[in-house]
């Protein structure tokens, strides 16, 4: 029986490291347990030092500071509103201790709180912030209703945001950072530099990753990578915006929701402004209108040099689904210089899905310079509906060209990633160094992306002498050379010399066994 177990572990050995890794992966989040109590009953007397003004700003060290904040923003006390003041964090702070009630706190159309100062988070970073606003309904997110004016430097770190809707309009909404985000002419609200990441479920309207509900907001360099689930206007980023602007954003979790469906914003309206700025995410939608990038943009809004990346799923049925690459439904707006990268799928059996746009209203939409991936989308036109029709402005191009597209015109530049010279042998081909874009995948001489070509410069193999025959030793075959050159990957030649060791040493077992017995 002895014999017989060191062969049968070998060939498990071979057995499971043969096996994918992506079995052994397991990425699902799971919902997170609801700490005890909240933190503004545990809130800090006084912050650690700081007068609240831009020179000398109250300064925030630890989670009880932090909910100080909350505590006095949301007590309704005149003298403690902190309007035009400033803060800044002074460490890293962890929230899982309780449950979280947003600074600011309140329900729109109700009473409500609202945080009007500054905010500098200082490149710190919050972890563990829960936040569940399903009894009350009102706002969710580390703040709930911010009237300004600045955001900037902050990372919130696996957060768990949550909602239910507590009436058929709902103006409770919920992002990590701000549910509800109100500026004015002249008074915008400015979020820099921060990054969020988690989950957020909301069964309401005006669900964000970053962001629920922003009037006249200005966003710069800023990350959501969240897996947002809620209802009528969901985005990735943020879930409704009008008068806002967004530059150098992007929304990296996966989208799903009933209605307005986008992977980085769900509704935009009244001269929104979005540039340089990317959805990574899928966007699933069981209502109509649903866009890779954007569900609807309306009234004068504008989106250049954007891409969506994610693929696009519409489940509904019985009404027109408004389902696009980039966008599900525009309306007096522009896109231009922006692409969409994925696979649209649609349920309808009457109504076409758009390889770039689900509808545009009365020919209203305005495309310039953009495209769509027809490889990925066969049979697909530009525009969707009952009767789709391709459009000025977008082209249905195979799907290198678009992810050269988006080099160009969302990266600005191509994602150089060097592969270093591999030396020739006496039998294997090498080759020089070279670079490779690691978004569109195409291949440089240069590492500034200057000098494109097909496959490294290779370096012969040397044909020195075989001692044991006195001949030239034989050159690898060329499409294995050719592979290597390509992607400077040897990781699988690696692999199979371990296995093939693993196997001769169980062979080698089996054999002494035998000849002892």
């Amino acid at each position: 029986m002895k014999h017989k177990i060191i062969p049968m572990i070998v060939c498990l050995m071979l057995c499971v490291a043969l096996m994918p890794a992506a079995a052994y992966a397991d990425n699902a989040k799971t919902t997170p347990a609801e700490p005890p109590g909240i933190w503004t009953d545990h809130a800090a007397a006084a912050f650690a030092g700081g007068s609240g003004t831009a020179e000398d700003p109250y300064q925030i060290a630890t989670p009880q500071q932090m909910a100080k904040l909350a505590a006095d923003i949301n007590s309704g006390d005149e003298s403690k509103k902190h309007s035009g003041e400033h803060f800044k964090l002074t460490a890293d702070l962890n929230l899982s201790a309780h449950r979280w009630i947003p600074i600011g706190s309140g329900d729109l159309s109700l009473r409500h709180y609202n945080f009007s100062g500054y905010f500098d988070g200082n490149g710190k970073t919050i972890t563990g912030l829960y936040v569940d606003e399903s009894q009350s309904g009102f706002c969710g997110g580390l703040f709930g209703i911010v009237y300004g004016y600045e955001i900037k430097h902050l990372t919130v770190k696996d957060a768990y945001v949550k909602k239910d809707a507590k009436n058929s309009y709902d103006y409770g909404k919920i992002g990590i950072l701000v549910g509800a985000a109100w500026g004015s002419k002249g008074s915008e609200i400015n979020i820099k530099d921060c990054s969020v990441s988690g989950t957020v479920e909301s069964k309401g309207n005006y669900t964000g990753g970053l962001v629920g509900d922003s009037h006249r907001g200005i966003y710069e360099n800023c990350t959501a990578d969240v897996k947002v689930t809620g209802s009528h206007s969901t985005g990735g980023f943020v879930g409704q915006d009008d008068f806002g602007t967004y530059k150098n954003c992007a929304a990296r979790g996966d989208v799903s929701g009933a209605k307005t469906v986008g992977g980085f914003a769900g509704f935009l309206s009244d001269e929104s402004q979005v540039n340089r700025c990317a959805a990574f995410g899928k966007v699933t939608a069981s209502g109509n209108t649903a866009g890779g990038f954007v569900g609807m943009i309306t009234h004068l809004g504008t989106i250049s040099n954007c891409a969506a990346f994610g693929d696009v799923v519409s489940t509904v049925e019985g009404v027109e689904p408004q389902a696009g690459g980039f966008t599900g439904y525009i309306q007096h707006s522009t896109i231009s210089n922006s692409h969409a990268a994925g696979t649209i799928t649609v349920a309808s059996s009457r109504y076409k899905a758009g390889g770039f746009a689900g509808e545009t209203y009365y020919d209203t939409g305005e495309f310039h310079s953009s495209s769509f991936d027809i490889e990925k989308n066969a049979g697909l036109q530009a525009i969707g509906g009952e009767t789709p029709a391709d459009t000025d402005g977008v082209e249905t191009v195979p799907t290198q060209t678009v992810k050269t597209n988006i080099c160009k015109d969302y990266y600005g530049k191509h994602i150089l990633k060097a592969v270093a010279e591999r030396p020739a042998t006496c039998t294997e081909d090498g080759h020089e160094a070279y670079w490779k874009c690691e978004n569109c995948g195409l291949l440089f001489a240069d590492e500034n992306g200057t000098q494109q070509i097909e496959k490294p410069e290779v370096i012969p193999a040397t044909g020195a002498e075989d001692p044991g025959t006195g001949e030239a030793a034989a050159a690898p075959a060329k499409d294995n050379a050719d592979k290597f050159a390509e992607t400077g990957d040897d990781s699988n030649v690696v692999l199979y010399g371990i296995l093939a060791l693993l196997a001769a040493g169980g062979a080698a077992g089996m054999l002494y066994r035998k000849r002892k017995a």
